[in-house]
């Protein structure tokens, strides 16, 4: 009809008659409506098809836009006839069909298919314009045509959920043979498809001889309606590797037929999962049975579900005759109240338990001591199932308890029984010091008195000899006094304070007034300590002391210093005197050991052996550095906390 309207010629002569009236008259002899518009939708005229589809009278439409109410979808209808309009002027040439609804005057709905052609620019007349059919469609005709739009939209939709689907998809016949595949199909097998279509599984060889049978069993169901799986295989792809499958299959018709629809799905992960947590189980049930607690799991109820074998070694009982009686018969009846209140306040409240204590009944009898923590069991939903408990046998653990009690109340029996015979002790020694001073003071008086007495009367022999009488005196009351104040050292409270050693050993180099000929010297800042003082006193009192007295040179000098040691410091008093030799220093801090001449010097033999006791006492450290002819120094440690109780190592 379009075609015609364009080659419609144009009549010159005496009644020369315009393109336009020729295409009005031509539209009008056209049986189906024909509307003229121009390409803004501007109505131009209509046939009287046209007019008496929608009951329209001239002034309805002329030279108007085109209506909205003559469509049954305004809004959708304008925009697609706009398209068609745009796209038949822009590319002048024939467009549509379009679906769109008519609207009548009365409001029915009239179906059509729509055209759109542009004129050919020839007159002035008809530059522009459009001819738009509306071919009438029956109602069952579109729908009709709905449904299979409606088909064609679902079998494209299934067509890519069937391709984009990430499990294999495939068809085939109740002899096995391919009918279709999906691509993931394709990668799973190793080949395009092509290669697999019209062949069975049997003739690509997809599945080991000993799986066969099985998987011709499930078409046999498929082909009596019945669905089958999931059902696992193993696949033989091209490349000669295996692969784990899941397959489901599900019986189909598909025009006319009876196909088999089947969903293959890679279970490769899942199976490594699997015997990860086979081999996981396998070492839990390895350190279950191997352990040497007790492991046992028990029902809400209490009945023993398993255990291990060191738990049926604990008991006497073998595992079958465990599980035929409760976690509470083989508990003592007086603990059951107060483990109840510990399951229901703890394992239950928090899902275990403290480790508590309790006893368990032999299969013999017997009673013993075990220690254990309960936890709780939930199942995937979150709802108790059970518990299971850690156990431990403590017989040993409690005999040597009831042991180390014992120990411990000798032990301070004994101690207590110590205190007493040292607090005698130091009793017996201030007495005995008192009484054996007392008879030497009465010599030393009796000295004296002869000495003054019968000083005309005495030669210079018996001046020696009484002289020689008092320093006999003298040394031994220093012996008895040193003897006390050894074995005074670590008795009694220690008034542990922080000591300015530096101004403590400046004290002691006062108290001691060195001969001209001796130089004592502090070398650096001596650090402040923790200790007592009159116990540090005693150290460097000593250790100087000695130094000042035995040293032999036209010059002397004595030095004190100290640095950092370890967990404290570390003093030396060192002096240029005779120097001992090697093989006397272990010797020289014992009681009573001296190098010199006992007549020749007033030594008791006792200080190193006080300052030995005191370092040991604090938890330090005493030694010598000695060169004959060249000097000593000695060395001793004292740690940042002290030791009061130290033991002394000779």
């Amino acid at each position: 009809m379009t075609d015609c309207v364009e080659s419609v010629p144009c009549v010159r002569g005496e009644e020369q008659v315009s393109h336009f009236d020729l295409l009005t008259q031509f539209a009008e002899a056209i049986p189906v409506p024909v509307v003229l518009v121009t390409p803004d939708m501007r109505v131009r005229g209509a046939n009287a098809s046209f007019v008496k589809a929608l009951a329209l009278s001239t002034e309805h439409y002329a030279h108007g836009k085109f209506p909205r109410r003559w469509l049954m979808h305004p809004q959708e209808g304008l925009a697609q006839l706009q398209e068609l309009l745009h796209e038949a002027n822009e590319a002048q040439v024939h467009a549509g069909p379009v679906c769109l609804s008519l609207r009548s005057s009365e409001g029915c709905e009239i179906p059509t298919v729509v055209h759109a052609r542009p004129l050919s620019d020839r007159s002035a007349g008809c530059r522009g314009l459009m001819v738009v059919t509306f071919e009438p469609l029956d109602r069952q005709a579109v729908e009709l045509k709905e449904a299979q739009e409606q088909l064609r939209c679902s079998q494209e939709r299934f067509k890519v959920i069937f391709e984009c689907a990430p499990d294999a998809y495939y068809l085939c016949d109740l002899k096995g043979r391919f009918v279709d595949g999906n691509q993931a199909a394709e990668k799973m097998i190793g080949c395009p498809r092509e290669d697999l279509l019209g062949k069975s599984f049997l003739q690509l060889d997809l599945l080991p001889k000993t799986q066969i049978p099985r998987a011709a069993a499930a078409l046999i169901k498929n082909a009596i309606g019945r669905p089958t799986g999931p059902d696992e295989f193993v696949l033989n792809r091209r490349d000669g590797s295996q692969v784990p499958i899941e397959v489901s299959t599900y019986p189909v018709r598909l025009q006319g037929q009876v196909l088999v629809l089947g969903i293959v799905r890679d279970i490769t992960r899942r199976k490594c999962a699997e015997k990860e947590l086979l081999d996981s189980e396998a070492k839990y049930r390895e350190l279950h049975e191997s352990s040497r607690d007790g492991c046992v799991a028990v029902d809400m109820d209490g009945t023993i579900l398993e255990c291990n074998t060191a738990f049926q070694e604990m008991t006497g009982y073998n595992a079958e005759e465990l599980c035929r009686v409760t976690y509470d018969e083989i508990t003592p009846e007086k603990w059951h109240k107060s483990e109840a209140k510990i399951i229901r306040e703890q394992v239950l409240t928090r899902g275990y338990s403290d480790i508590y204590e309790k006893e368990y009944v032999h299969k013999d009898g017997t009673v013993f001591p075990i220690e254990l923590r309960a936890y709780l069991k939930k199942d995937r939903a979150g709802q108790s199932v059970g518990m299971w408990a850690i156990v431990r046998d403590i017989t040993e653990r409690k005999k040597s308890q009831m042991m180390l009690e014992k120990l411990n109340g000798d032990l301070a029996a004994t101690v207590q029984e110590l205190e007493r015979s040292n607090k005698e002790l130091a009793e017996f020694a201030h007495v005995t010091a008192h009484d054996l001073k007392a008879p030497l003071r009465g010599i030393s008086i009796v000295a004296d008195w002869l000495a003054q007495d019968y000083a005309e009367q005495i030669d210079e022999q018996g001046r020696e000899s009484l002289e020689l009488l008092r320093s006999r005196v003298a040394r031994m009351t220093n012996l008895i006094d040193g003897i006390l104040r050894y074995s005074e050292i670590g008795h009694g409270e220690q008034d542990i304070e922080m000591l300015d050693t530096h101004t403590l050993v400046e004290e002691i180099i006062e108290q001691i007034a060195p001969p001209e000929h001796i130089a004592l010297r502090i070398e650096g800042t001596l650090p402040a300590v923790p200790g007592e003082r009159t116990r540090l006193t005693q150290i460097f009192q000593n250790l100087i002391s000695n130094a000042v007295k035995y040293i032999d040179k036209r010059e002397g000098h004595v030095t004190v210093s100290a640095a950092p040691h370890e967990d404290g410091w570390e003093f030396a008093v060192a002096d240029n005197g005779p120097g001992i030799e090697a093989k006397h220093f272990a010797r020289i801090f014992k009681m009573f050991q001296t190098l010199s001449d006992s007549d020749r010097c007033d030594s008791t033999g006792l200080g190193l052996a006080v300052v030995k006791k005191i370092v040991d006492l604090y938890g330090g450290r005493l030694w010598l550095e000695s060169e004959m002819g060249v000097g000593s120094t000695f060395h001793f440690t004292l740690p940042v906390e002290p030791k009061a109780d130290a033991q002394t190592n000779d």
